[in-house]
């Protein structure tokens, strides 16, 4: 089974993070929303453009392009999109892929032409049932990397007329058909409001997940807790550096709890000795 994927959704709105396509509540800083995702275990973000006039897409693009300046995971964008030029400033605002809207009537020729510029993995589509998908299934492995699949109950009848592969998207978090969804060959992932909320403990999502046998990434290590040389309290020493300078930042102790419970909330989590606790770096200073 190859890796599943975690996705957050962006909805984009005078250049402003808002809480979805129809409500348009303004959230907290958008750059601050997109580095928590990608801090927190998200794997990919998707933008949606909800701009009205020329004017306001490009406010839109330039956000978009402060995103892709602070993240590290990939980012995909739609929205707005009426000719190939909108897809060009997405790819050049740093969106590693760009989605279609599979209800418009010009989508397939739009895709024809992006696959044929950009390649088909830059370019998705998003459905709501299977019209597109039957009307134009000899065109889907040509041009289209995945679909983002608006409604779970039209799975059956997608993977009945094409295998390209797919995110769905989750109005609510049901572990047990989300289980049954991941556990699909053609699923890519899943994305969902749920997921957007900041407060959503994504690690410990994948870690339930990886419980049910879904591969995903979530730290797991190459070395467990018996392979490492303990100190005479039984515990190890950890040097906590910045990998992009390699700047020693602190120096902390883990026990086999501690080992664990970092790799399953995905933030660095030590013993105090002093104090005989488990304690998480960040909870206290935000400094995660």
């Amino acid at each position: 089974m190859e890796q599943k994927n975690i996705v957050a959704t962006i909805y984009l709105k005078n250049g402003q993070a808002v809480r979805g396509i129809e409500d348009h509540t303004p959230l907290a800083d958008v750059i601050e929303l997109a580095k928590l995702y990608n801090d927190n275990g998200i794997d990919k973000i998707i933008i949606f453009d909800l701009s009205d006039d020329d004017e306001e897409h490009e406010k839109n693009i330039h956000t978009i392009k402060n995103i892709n300046r602070n993240v590290e995971i990939k980012t995909c964008a739609g929205g707005n999109i009426n000719r190939l030029e909108d897809i060009k400033k997405f790819i050049y605002a740093g969106c590693l892929q760009v989605i279609v809207n599979g209800a418009k009537a010009n989508s397939i020729e739009l895709a024809e032409e992006a696959s044929k510029r950009f390649g088909k993995d830059r370019i998705l589509v998003s459905v709501e049932n299977v019209d597109f998908v039957f009307k134009h299934q000899a065109k889907m492995n040509e041009n289209f990397h995945e679909l983002l699949v608006l409604n779970t109950s039209v799975l059956d009848a997608i993977e009945n007329i094409t295998d390209v592969p797919y995110v769905v998207y989750f109005e609510t978090c049901d572990y047990e058909k989300i289980i049954e969804v991941l556990k699909r060959s053609n699923t890519r992932g899943i994305a969902g409001g749920f997921l957007n909320d900041p407060n959503t403990n994504i690690m410990e999502i994948k870690s339930q997940l990886s419980s049910a046998g879904i591969k995903m990434d979530n730290f797991d290590p190459a070395l467990k807790w018996d392979d490492l040389k303990k100190n005479s309290e039984g515990m190890v020493p950890v040097i906590v550096q910045d990998y992009r300078t390699d700047e020693v930042l602190m120096l902390a102790y883990m026990n086999e709890e501690a080992f664990y419970t970092t790799i399953n909330i995905g933030k660095m989590t030590y013993f105090s000795r002093s104090r005989q606790e488990l304690w998480t770096k960040g909870m206290t200073s935000g400094h995660i």
